[in-house]
């Protein structure tokens, strides 16, 4: 009787643990005292865009009397972004102007700052003035949530696969099931392309009332899947309430571009009409650092796959990458790319304080691609590791990415004596440390020198 007492305080003692965070944010979906107004965007990583995805669906939430979803209704982005041809005037960033050739910016492209805060409010911006085009009465809203399909596979492993128009949906088959009903067999159902979203409703209620008739034992699974979610950015979240948004970045689910004082890496692929290649794409990363007089110098390889081919849901595959790096890095070089056919660009970017390399590249079906950036980090870098002897590297995940493998190589200039955390398998051999690792999460690695 006491082990099992103690292994029902313990379990309690876990959930509680891992609560804790979303009990923080439950006032801001109660709905109490005033009802609350959510923009739901969906998107998907299948055609991966900066923040997660591309902004192919979206939905109105209105939340009230402590919880109660009083509406949740979703709908098609181009059903906004057509009335509004004519009507709002936003001028694109350049690669969206030159890749998609459009000379207007929509609400399914808003998302291009890879900082959840920035395109949060650019999406929120264009909502509105697109619903106004439209004729389309809206609510203030309250903020602006944004869901990969990743995060809807993880509610439907603690619900149980849902049944829609005769067809089954579940973690493993969802994505792909949907975007072939979407895409394809809606024309054998006589469905109009205007409608052929519509099911996106029926998914919608029918996950809801799952949700809604959860058993209790089942709570501890979808807290855990729910704080999996904000940790791999699977569920974005941005309150235009100051002090919301403030407690969103301490509980990790702002997805704003980290501020760091030491090494920062992030990759941001962003697919340039290249249908669903995402989803058959291989891609892994490579991270190496070197001391060269008395500056360090970072090595990022890009080492993409294509395994899919030319058909209605995959083509070749069309990126504008960029990787950042802290801000006042400087090129070295670049390889595998022609500077010029690739639009390559390096700059300083305020806005997200960071260093941006940017460029353009293609991938055939059927071929792989690889790419070699080096650059030297700031001087102040090379200084403090020098002075400190700690050198450390914050890798940030892209939202929605599926990066295979990350591997790191640190050799710094001197011996290193110790490398952490502990809960990744680091090798140390002197003179560096290196690891291999997944970045389903953020990572912080940390070397101690001599």
């Amino acid at each position: 009787q006491l082990q099992a007492a103690s292994a029902q305080i313990a379990s309690g003692e876990q959930l509680l643990t891992e609560s804790l965070p979303l009990l923080r944010l439950a006032p801001a979906f109660s709905g109490h005292p005033q009802p609350a107004h959510y923009l739901v965007m969906l998107q998907n990583n299948d055609e991966l865009r900066p923040t997660g995805g591309f902004l192919g669906s979206y939905a109105l939430a209105d939340i009230a009397d402590f919880g109660e979803i009083k509406n949740l209704k979703a709908d098609d982005v181009y059903h906004l972004d057509m009335p509004s041809i004519n009507k709002t005037k936003y001028e694109p960033p350049e690669p969206i102007s030159r890749y998609l050739k459009v000379t207007n910016w929509y609400l399914r492209d808003a998302n291009w700052s890879p900082d959840w805060p920035q395109s949060a409010r650019q999406i929120q911006e264009m909502f509105q003035a697109e619903s106004q085009a439209a004729g389309q009465a809206t609510p203030a809203l309250d903020g602006v949530i944004a869901i990969t399909p990743d995060f809807v596979a993880n509610l439907l492993r603690v619900t149980g696969p849902i049944t829609v128009r005769g067809e089954s949906y579940a973690p493993e088959n969802m994505q792909a099931l949907l975007q072939y009903n979407v895409e394809v067999a809606y024309k054998d159902s006589n469905i109009s392309s205007w409608d052929r979203k519509e099911i996106i409703n029926e998914l919608i209620n029918a996950l809801k009332d799952k949700l809604i008739n959860l058993p209790l034992a089942k709570y501890p699974d979808l807290i855990t899947r729910l704080n999996e979610s904000l940790t791999r950015s699977d569920l974005l979240l941005y309150f235009n309430d100051p002090g919301r948004e403030k407690l969103t970045a301490e509980l990790g689910g702002a997805g704003e571009i980290k501020a760091v004082s030491g090494d920062y890496l992030m990759v941001v692929d962003a697919n340039m009409a290249a249908f669903k290649s995402d989803a058959v794409m291989t891609k892994e990363l490579a991270y190496r650092l070197n001391a060269v007089n008395d500056r360090l110098k970072a090595t990022v390889r890009l080492d993409y796959r294509h395994s899919g081919g030319f058909d209605w849901r995959t083509t070749r595959y069309r990126s504008y990458t960029r990787v950042l790096a802290p801000l006042g890095s400087e090129l070295a070089d670049i390889k595998g790319v022609n500077k010029e056919e690739a639009d390559f660009i390096s700059y300083d970017d305020s806005a997200l304080g960071k260093h941006v390399f940017g460029f353009f590249w293609s991938i055939e079906p059927g071929q792989s691609g690889e790419i070699n950036l080096s650059y030297y980090l700031p001087d102040e870098l090379a200084a403090r590791l020098k002075t400190n002897k700690v050198y450390t590297i914050f890798v940030q995940r892209q939202p929605g990415s599926r990066i295979g493998s990350l591997s790191v190589s640190l050799e710094p200039g001197a011996d290193v004596i110790s490398d952490s955390p502990d809960n990744l398998s680091g090798e140390i051999k002197k003179t560096g440390a290196y690891w291999t690792i997944d970045l389903e999460k953020d990572q912080t690695l940390q070397i101690l020198t001599k």
